[in-house]
């Protein structure tokens, strides 16, 4: 039984996570992966891929880099979790507090649902208030109170909506009404992943919401490791009460966390988990903040992105394709001004053809790779779109409709 079959038969959804199941990738490009080599993704069936989705931005170091390997493999021998809190919790808090900007005191977890959640219950227990402002067109995690702005729900209570006020049209807070603000414990901001704001936007919606006596949270999940080290919060100096991290900083392996002000995070030991503070984890953020300190990781990210956006931006000239590319260089994606899926589906095959692991929705660059690589990208996007503007067709299906990087 192949791992295809075998998925389909006992894996809801045939992937533990939606934006990698094999309908969220046109016909013969998605699969099963067996392990990974720095920036290359090696599948099942044998194919070596140069990885794009970079484990959608889990991996910006690419997969296996030796000093995480080196820290991650020690922690293995001498365990994971313990009966008591392990010393690396303290030690690597220390070392992110002297990074993040706002961060005083730090709660471990696995996933980034459980660090967003923590957030908000914070949030909620620091104000004595109950409802929080998001954005409908982010992604803060899969639990109740932010699927319930999703349009599609399925198990949520409905009377959590009310606990969920919309996010104001034009992000003009202004419009939100002074009696409403009464009840905001917080205001949670997935930075703009694929449309550009400046620091101006973030001040004006953290002065709006404290003049209310409301906390901001920021969802840091996409950005930090990634656009800086310290995410939105240091690229736009703009601090926030609370921040969420997760992805880059466990360097392949699973770690999130949220941190904040000494006065907030006391009310986080409501979020409690068994394997928050895996030690394996937290030593794999360990070696990747080092990492970040003896290279300039976050340049490589952007250098890599912009080489390969430009490539883009030239081919789409060269063969009078009107596509956008739409982001920052460490994390974008492509649009066509029409027909996205064909295209864009088009487009997936043809890089996977030429040994490119290109997905739908979203692009991450990685500091693995080198100039080859960034050569053979490159070499790939001018041909793939050449053959999107002769027109070639999708050989077999396009992805499934509605395909967008969550998790």
């Amino acid at each position: 039984m192949t791992a295809a079959e075998r998925a389909a038969q006992y894996i809801v959804d045939t992937s533990c996570t939606r934006s990698k199941r094999v309908e969220a990738w046109p016909s013969g490009v998605g699969g099963y992966a067996v392990r990974g080599e720095g920036p290359y993704l090696i599948t099942e069936d044998g194919r070596r891929l140069l990885d794009w989705l970079g484990s959608v931005g889990a991996t910006p170091l690419g997969y296996g880099h030796p000093r995480i390997v080196e820290a991650v493999t020690k922690q293995v021998r001498d365990g994971a979790v313990f009966s008591f809190p392990h010393v690396l919790e303290g030690h690597v808090a220390e070392q992110l507090a002297a990074v993040i900007p706002c961060a005083e005191q730090f709660k471990f977890f696995k996933t980034g649902s459980e660090s967003t959640s923590a957030a908000v219950a914070i949030a909620r227990a620091a104000t004595g208030r109950d409802r929080i402002i998001a954005d409908p067109r982010s992604y803060h995690g899969w639990h109740d109170g932010f699927r319930i702005m999703a349009e599609q729900h399925p198990g949520v209570p409905h009377a959590l909506d009310r606990l969920m006020p919309r996010w104001p049209e034009s992000d003009d807070f202004a419009d939100v009404h002074p009696d409403m603000w009464a009840h905001i414990a917080a205001v949670i901001i997935e930075p703009p992943r694929f449309r550009r704001v400046d620091r101006d936007w973030f001040l004006r919606i953290h002065e709006t919401a404290r003049a209310h006596g409301a906390l901001v949270i920021h969802d840091n999940m996409i950005w930090g490791g990634r656009h800086r080290l310290a995410g939105a919060d240091e690229y736009f100096q703009a601090q926030p009460d609370i921040s969420c991290f997760g992805k880059a900083f466990g360097a392949g392996l699973s770690l999130a966390f949220v941190c904040g002000r000494r006065e907030l995070m006391q009310h986080g030991w409501v979020a409690s988990g068994t394997f928050s503070g895996d030690a394996t984890a937290l030593a794999a953020c360990e070696a990747m903040l080092s990492v970040y300190c003896d290279e300039d990781v976050i340049a490589k990210l952007w250098g890599n992105g912009q080489a390969v956006i430009s490539a883009i931006e030239t081919a789409a000239r060269r063969y009078n394709l009107d596509v956008e590319v739409v982001g920052y260089p460490p994390h974008f994606t492509l649009r066509f001004a029409e027909n996205q899926r064909h295209h864009m589906s088009v487009f997936c095959q043809r890089m996977a053809a030429r040994g490119i692991l290109w997905h739908p929705a979203v692009t991450n660059a990685s500091a693995a790779m080198s100039v080859q690589d960034i050569l053979q990208t490159q070499q790939a996007v001018a041909e793939s779109l050449d053959e999107v503007a002769d027109d070639y067709g999708i050989d077999g299906d396009a992805y499934a409709e509605g395909v967008r990087v969550t998790t």
